[in-house]
């Protein structure tokens, strides 16, 4: 059992961290196994206070490391892991991901994942509550504005979150929705499907149907980073779109982001109308009015396309970033 200390992080090689740890000796650690905590939050030049570790072998006269335990999460590290997981739409469509606690992964591998307690405090409760609730105005009422405060116990670190609750839309009429409960699709490579009578090209993104799939009925579209669904067909008029999200069940899930974007040019280019959002746990509707005002080049009544993009916080990708997508809607007038 070895412990070195003041390592110092060199770069990314694939799924494996590198560091110099000042013997003339690289070490190498396998991320999907240890430092998870560390992806995406450290750069070339860091320093790790410590890490303790068993040699598994050695390759190439570096160290490769099993049994990794790292120092304890700092203050700094903690910050920028609370900036990447906690990231909301400034428009507020559907319920937050506001938890009382936080598992951080990949610090110590015998003890588990180290356990953060949270705090969130809304300054409109009646608006958004304190456990991520949403109530949105009524139909021709006003937008509400909202301050969410997060507090990290134990820790000076507080972020502060300004964010607009938008009203509930006027009826507007369905002119395509799918519950992708009507192809067959089982592995992440592209390809492409329809579903409801119209085409989607699927990338890192599959028809989950597993008990770890979080759905609405038999199916639900299971995507991971980086990965996307786009829907090959253009609609005019539409006003708005809505669909459900969480995160799957799997074990290693919560670091997935969804965005949507939309183009007006046959796919050609994209503009962003959800930024990246990590999904709450349990299945959670999004409706989002298109604001023709502020996208550049596209206007009202012009035909428009749709897709959904999936991304991960800091570097990570594949399976831990597993977002489920339910009940895609499209409305018009």
């Amino acid at each position: 059992r070895y412990r070195v200390e003041n390592v110092e992080f060199i770069e990314m090689q694939g799924n494996f961290f590198t560091f110099e740890t000042g013997e003339e000796m690289k070490l190498i650690v396998h991320s999907s196994s240890y430092g998870a905590h560390l992806l995406g939050n450290i750069q070339a030049g860091d320093t790790i206070e410590w890490i303790e570790f068993t040699v598994y072998d050695t390759f190439q006269g570096d160290l490769r490391a099993e049994a990794v335990v790292f120092s304890e999460i700092t203050e700094t590290l903690l910050e920028k892991i609370i900036a990447k997981t906690f990231s909301f739409p400034s428009n507020v469509t559907g319920n937050l991901n506001m938890p009382t606690t936080l598992e951080i992964f990949g610090v110590n591998y015998a003890e588990g994942p180290t356990v953060i307690e949270l705090v969130w405090v809304s300054d409109d409760t009646d608006t958004i509550a304190n456990d991520g609730t949403v109530t949105r105005p009524a139909p021709g009422e006003e937008d509400i504005d909202v301050e969410v405060t997060l507090t990290v116990v134990g820790t000076d670190i507080e972020k502060v979150f300004e964010l607009s609750v938008v009203a509930m839309l006027e009826q507007a009429e369905v002119i395509y929705e799918t519950g992708f409960e009507d192809f067959a699709k089982t592995s992440y490579a592209l390809a492409t499907i329809e579903t409801n009578g119209v085409e989607w090209a699927l990338s890192e993104v599959l028809r989950g149907t597993f008990d770890n799939d979080v759905k609405n009925g038999d199916a639900a579209l299971r995507g991971r980073a980086p990965g996307f669904a786009e829907i090959l067909q253009d609609f005019p008029n539409v006003v708005a779109i809505s669909f459900y999200y969480s995160l799957t069940n799997f074990f290693d899930e919560g670091q997935g982001l969804l965005s949507v974007e939309i183009s007006g040019d046959g796919g050609e280019t994209w503009l962003e109308i959800m930024a990246p959002t990590s999904p709450p746990d349990t299945l959670t509707e999004v409706n989002i009015t298109i604001d023709y005002a502020a996208l550049d080049g596209i206007n009202a009544g012009d035909s428009v396309r749709f897709r959904l993009v999936f991304t991960g916080q800091g570097t990570a990708v594949g399976n831990q970033t597993r977002i489920n997508v339910d009940d895609f809607v499209i409305y018009g007038n």
